[in-house]
Protein backbone atom coordinates (compact mmCIF):
# COMPACT_ATOMS: atom_id res chain seq x y z
CA UNK A 1 0.00 0.00 0.00
CA UNK A 2 1.64 3.39 -1.09
CA UNK A 3 0.48 6.88 1.26
CA UNK A 4 -0.12 9.49 -0.96
CA UNK A 5 2.87 12.24 -0.45
CA UNK A 6 0.64 14.45 1.90
CA UNK A 7 -0.65 11.54 4.44
CA UNK A 8 2.74 10.16 4.21
CA UNK A 9 4.55 13.49 5.50
CA UNK A 10 1.95 13.65 8.26
CA UNK A 11 2.21 10.00 9.47
CA UNK A 12 6.24 10.74 9.69
CA UNK A 13 5.44 14.50 11.74
CA UNK A 14 2.70 12.76 13.98
CA UNK A 15 5.32 9.94 15.03
CA UNK A 16 8.51 12.40 15.35
CA UNK A 17 5.98 14.50 17.37
CA UNK A 18 5.12 11.08 19.35
CA UNK A 19 8.76 10.23 19.57
CA UNK A 20 10.15 13.45 20.93
CA UNK A 21 7.25 13.55 23.52
CA UNK A 22 7.90 10.38 24.66
CA UNK A 23 11.77 11.39 25.10
CA UNK A 24 11.62 13.02 28.25
CA UNK A 25 9.76 10.36 29.98
CA UNK A 26 12.12 7.47 28.41
CA UNK A 27 15.54 9.92 30.11
CA UNK A 28 13.70 10.50 33.40
CA UNK A 29 12.88 6.46 33.69
CA UNK A 30 16.41 5.26 32.51
CA UNK A 31 17.57 8.26 34.77
CA UNK A 32 16.13 6.86 37.63
CA UNK A 33 17.21 3.56 36.65
CA UNK A 34 20.81 4.59 36.84
CA UNK A 35 20.77 6.43 39.95
CA UNK A 36 19.12 3.15 41.58
CA UNK A 37 21.98 0.85 40.28
CA UNK A 38 24.51 2.66 41.13
CA UNK A 39 22.75 3.16 44.86
CA UNK A 40 22.80 -0.12 45.08
CA UNK A 41 26.40 -0.86 43.80
CA UNK A 42 27.57 1.57 46.71
CA UNK A 43 25.46 -0.08 49.74
CA UNK A 44 26.76 -3.22 48.58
Amino acid sequence: MILPSKLGNLYVRMEAVMRFQAFPVTLSVYIVRLSAFLFLLKHC
